[in-house]
This record gives C-alpha cells, structure tokens and sequence, in this order.
C-alpha cells in the first residue's frame, strides 16, 4: 500500500520492491503510472539496476561533493 508504512523499494531487491511491480503491472495494485503510457522495458531495467544497485541517492555518490560546490546550490 502506498502511503503506509511498508517501503517502496527494497534496495538490493529490485524483484521484490512494490515499486517494481507496479510499474510492471503485477499483482493486485494498480499499474503505474496511473495515467500515461506505461514504463517502457529499458526503464523499468534501469529503475531495477538502481534498486538492485542499493538504490544510492546523488548525494551519497561519488559526485555529489562537486555538485555541492557548485555555485547554484
């Protein structure tokens, strides 16, 4: 359930994250996004890496020192 207090992504789990099976459209949830075309199969395997990756945040890579230094943030 959306909103609740389960997790949306299991980082290191891509096949078991609730937000991978809705954009597939599996189970009993809706498919998302609710309007629109769906994901596509090359975006829901990048969404996948990123979970799978552990699903790190721009500023926990390696990068996200510069992008702190840059003047517009």
């Amino acid at each position: 359930a959306w909103g609740g207090e389960e997790p949306v992504i299991l980082p290191g789990d891509a096949a078991a994250s609730p937000l991978v099976l809705r954009v597939r459209g599996e189970g009993d949830e809706e498919r998302m996004p609710p309007e629109g075309e769906p994901l596509d199969g090359a975006q829901i395997a990048l969404l996948e890496r990123w979970i799978d990756a552990g699903a790190p945040w721009p500023e926990e890579s390696d990068d996200a020192g510069e992008a702190r230094r840059h003047w517009a943030y």
